[in-house]
């Protein structure tokens, strides 16, 4: 379950794309992200591995899990400089 919110939220932040020309927005379990990546990119008439997919899918998980962990920093530094402020 928490797979699949992280895949959610990366995918609403940041587009899987294949040269930073289009954007393909998808949600679902990392399988299904992974074997829409591939229907795609076949439909594009530029097929794409399995691994491939699967490496692209596995990067965009892994950034968003150090922009939410950067963002619950930041929060809680500045929460601690306004309770030492006053």
């Amino acid at each position: 379950e928490e797979s699949n919110y992280l895949i959610d939220w990366a995918l609403a932040i940041g587009a899987i794309d294949s040269n930073g020309d289009l954007n393909f927005h998808m949600r679902g379990t990392r399988v299904e992200i992974i074997d829409g990546m591939m229907a795609t990119a076949k439909a594009w008439g530029s097929p794409l591995s399995r691994a491939k997919a699967a490496h692209i899918t596995d990067n965009t998980i892994r950034r968003r899990r150090l922009q939410i962990r950067a963002a619950v920093s930041i929060t809680i530094c500045f929460a601690l400089w306004i309770v030492i402020a006053t």
